[in-house]
């Protein structure tokens, strides 16, 4: 006996498989969302004030604090790239 095949069961079936695939990238996305938080705040953090992590670390001023405002942006667009992977992850394929 054939099942028979209803555009209501097909809607059904593509609605569960859906589901399951958010639920199997839900820590996937929790993980990416954490490092986009983390990086963005960073990347603030480091681009605005460059010196604010040597001072409070209690390390030596660089020379040229322009270069570490600059790995503040890098970090920061990093965390703009890990928000768009939290939020589209299936796209990664």
């Amino acid at each position: 006996m054939l099942a028979v095949t209803t555009p209501a069961r097909i809607a059904l079936f593509l609605a569960l498989q859906r589901a399951e695939v958010k639920l199997y990238l839900t820590p996937y996305r929790t993980l990416f969302l954490l490092a986009a938080l983390y990086n963005v705040a960073f990347g603030i953090w480091a681009g605005l004030f460059p010196l604010a992590f040597f001072s409070t670390f209690d390390l030596e001023v660089p020379r040229y604090p322009s270069i570490w405002s600059c790995v503040g942006m890098v970090v920061g667009l990093y965390g703009i790239l890990y928000a768009y992977v939290a939020w589209k992850p299936e796209q990664g394929n």
